[in-house]
């Protein structure tokens, strides 16, 4: 992959900016020098890397061309640099981690191909600062749609703080199965917050704020599922034992009344009338006990009304 860096003098009594317009086998793609933002951010230097792919060559080597066309209407000198840089690392493996650095000037995506004998991975993003970002998967096709308000809109994505976790199947991408992750900072953070937290807004007109992303991308293979049966049957079996054991000490200790012969069933019906016939007494007893309790509290209360009634009586005398 190439990656298209372009610098420029920024001088705030600039009145146009500088356009730069690449057009691919496949699209065409530009952006303006200074990089501006919604929120007033403004960047000096903005990169993109092209996509150089088609039908014919997408599986081999080959030769592109592409036509690069920098103007503006400003009338004065306008200082600018354009450097093409050749992506090495561009290409994803599973169980390989890829560390990068990303901006909002400088969007960055590498390329998957899933093995023959893999049909899901598993990615995971994880970063040490908390910027804002969009983590977007896109099938493999050009142009990228690397640009923030273009690339929530492409395949599915993420907004990520520090980390960003989903499963990929290759029954996604039946075309070619290949896809793109495409990595996207944000001007602002707002969109990683929830209604409670408040994100920093950068005034206008602050030029190349230091918003860069440290992050590591890791791709797994399929989880093995073979400890989970192990767990499973390891489980059954123990509870097959356990209940083996139960059994066995159940036939070797039988219960007590299994000897009892014929004639000894009248004594276990004349232990179990006892035992009926005592409840029964104990019952009774607790009942009188609380009505003898019942019959004094009324008593008490007959004496206390009778005091009373004297007390009435010997006042009205005196009267």
């Amino acid at each position: 992959a190439i990656r298209v860096i372009t610098n420029m003098t920024y001088k705030i009594e600039q009145e146009a900016p500088l356009l730069i317009v690449i057009r691919q086998i496949r699209g065409v793609i530009s952006w303006t020098l200074p990089y501006t933002f919604s929120n007033g951010m403004i960047y000096s230097s903005a990169s993109r890397i092209l996509c150089l792919q088609n039908e014919i060559n997408r599986t081999h080597s080959h030769m592109s061309r592409v036509f690069i066309e920098i103007s503006t209407s400003n009338v004065d000198l306008i200082d600018y640099s354009l450097q093409l840089e050749n992506i090495t690392e561009f290409l994803l493996e599973t169980g390989i981690s890829r560390q990068f650095f990303v901006s909002p000037a400088m969007p960055i995506y590498y390329k998957f191909t899933f093995p023959s004998n893999i049909e899901n991975v598993f990615i995971d993003v994880r970063s040490t600062d908390q910027l804002c970002t969009i983590v977007s998967v896109q099938s493999f096709d050009c142009p990228v749609y690397d640009v923030s308000e273009i690339g929530m809109r492409q395949g599915h994505y993420q907004t990520m703080a520090s980390i960003a976790s989903f499963n990929v199947y290759a029954s996604e991408f039946p075309k070619r199965n290949t896809f793109l992750l495409v990595f996207l900072v944000q001007s602002t953070d707002a969109d990683c917050l929830n209604d409670q937290e408040q994100t920093i807004i950068q005034p206008a007109g602050i030029v190349d704020v230091q918003r860069q992303k440290n992050a590591t991308v890791t791709l797994h293979p399929p989880a093995n599922y073979n400890f989970l049966y192990i767990a499973i049957f390891s489980t059954i079996g123990l509870f097959v034992i356990i209940y083996f054991i139960a059994f066995t000490i159940m036939c070797k200790h039988p219960d007590i009344y299994d000897h009892l012969g014929p004639d000894q069933l009248s004594l276990l019906e004349t232990i179990a009338e006892r035992d009926i016939a005592e409840r029964h007494y104990d019952e009774r007893g607790y009942q009188t006990l609380e009505g003898e309790e019942n019959v004094v509290s009324t008593s008490e209360d007959d004496i206390e009304q009778s005091g009373r009634a004297i007390e009435v009586i010997e006042t009205s005398h005196v009267s």
